[in-house]
């Protein structure tokens, strides 16, 4: 799957990625969502995993 030029695998977990990178872009787009749409994302990510 592509996402801004970048390919992931299906199921891919940028908050839990061990690449610094990949984690820095995630949280830089969480703070970009929130200052947007005054959500966290983080909280709609734990609200999912708690469903699994």
């Amino acid at each position: 799957m592509r996402s801004g030029g970048c390919s992931h695998r299906p199921g891919f977990k940028y908050w839990e990625s061990p690449h610094p990178h990949e984690r820095l872009c995630f949280e830089m787009a969480c703070v970009a969502f929130e200052t947007i749409r005054g959500s966290d994302v983080m909280d709609a990510v734990y609200e999912l995993e708690d469903e699994e």
